[in-house]
């Protein structure tokens, strides 16, 4: 697949600031959070990263900086916006990893995928995809590495909870 380019960026700006005020609560925050996100997916850009598919990765660091910036002023709550389901941060997390997940060379996302989809040990996992339990748990440590990096998250982050990260699970 080709690389994405910056002019591809550039066309998807107006998608990323109408998902931007969809997800916060004024045009000021939102155009703020769309700067960011479309800065970080440039910066990654020039710095030669290959993105297979921009519009998920774009819609991810749009997510990301929302769900921070929204954190960090304290504006989704019951009491300012009162139209906003309560849980609409988790959903936010879980759209970034999902969106995230999506991105992820074919046998590191398959093999995330049908960890959360079974909670299966790892053994399990090994037997019923007919691979090297060591195999399995170097894709699974990969996948959270790219996880992690394309989120900008601490390893100590909720995704590592959502991916457990012990060998016995």
């Amino acid at each position: 697949m080709l690389k994405s380019t910056t002019a591809e960026l550039s066309e998807l700006e107006p998608e990323i600031l109408r998902m931007a005020r969809k997800l916060t609560p004024t045009k000021e925050i939102a155009e703020d959070c769309a700067q960011d996100a479309l800065l970080a997916v440039w910066s990654r850009l020039q710095d030669g990263a290959d993105i297979e598919q921009l519009r998920s990765y774009a819609y991810a660091a749009l997510r990301h900086r929302c769900r921070r910036k929204v954190q960090k002023t304290e504006y989704l709550n019951e009491d300012t916006l009162p139209g906003l389901p309560a849980d609409t941060d988790a959903r936010l997390a879980v759209q970034d990893v999902l969106s995230v997940i999506e991105t992820l060379p074919a046998d590191r996302a398959k093999l995330l995928q049908e960890l959360i989809r079974s909670e299966a040990p790892y053994g399990e996992l090994a037997e019923r995809l007919n691979l090297p339990i060591g195999t399995v748990m170097s894709r699974l440590s990969r996948a959270r590495a790219d996880l992690r990096k394309a989120l900008d998250l601490p390893q100590s982050s909720a995704v590592t909870v959502l991916l457990k990260e012990d060998a016995t699970h």
